[in-house]
């Protein structure tokens, strides 16, 4: 039998593991083999297919780049007025505790404020930055859609391509941008 500990110990580590394996890293890189074979069968349907979702995935590239350039300052300033607040807040809780050190007390608390108040201005700046990022990766994900069937419309009119292969193309590139972007999304959340 193995001490409760131990076993503590390996069930916390199960629950890691199942939390890992239920999040949406896990289920990003779950999709990324398939991304070869999408494009495989994209080039197969039509080679316009391929190109579009090449030209897609770049422009989802460029914008998540163009996020973190724009967000990199702010971010650093979040993270450090961040650390100063619980450091305040911390050495403010120490303090009160020793009765003789009540003027101490109030100077840390005041230290702990404006910390707070920088950290809300921060994040005040990081949101519209947030929100237009968001919203240009959702017009992005319907610009695919709509890219996607037009341009599967488009060659049925010309008779390169049927009707059931423009449907399936539209699919497949949606999957392929969104499996793409989820990736992007997951890289970014373990930093």
């Amino acid at each position: 039998s193995r001490p409760p500990e131990q076993k503590q110990d390996y069930l916390s580590m199960v629950g890691h593991l199942k939390s890992a394996l239920d999040g949406p890293a896990a289920r990003a890189a779950l999709s990324l083999p398939w991304l070869p074979v999408f494009t495989l069968v994209l080039w197969a349907i039509h080679p316009w297919f391929a190109g579009l979702a090449a030209a897609l995935i770049a422009i989802a590239a460029a914008l998540r780049l163009t996020y973190h350039a724009m967000a990199a300052a702010p971010s650093t300033a979040l993270l450090s007025a961040q650390a100063q607040e619980s450091r305040s807040m911390q050495d403010a809780q120490q303090v009160s505790s020793q009765p003789a050190l009540g003027e101490l007390s109030h100077n840390l608390l005041a230290r702990f404020v404006a910390a707070l108040g920088q950290r809300s201005s921060l994040e005040d700046q990081l949101s519209p930055l947030r929100v237009i990022s968001a919203s240009l990766e959702a017009y992005l994900r319907s610009l695919t859609q709509l890219l996607g069937l037009s341009l599967g419309a488009a060659l049925v009119v010309q008779g390169d391509l049927s009707a059931g292969g423009m449907i399936a193309a539209s699919l497949i590139l949606t999957k392929t941008v969104s499996s793409l972007e989820a990736a992007f999304a997951s890289v970014d959340n373990l930093k």
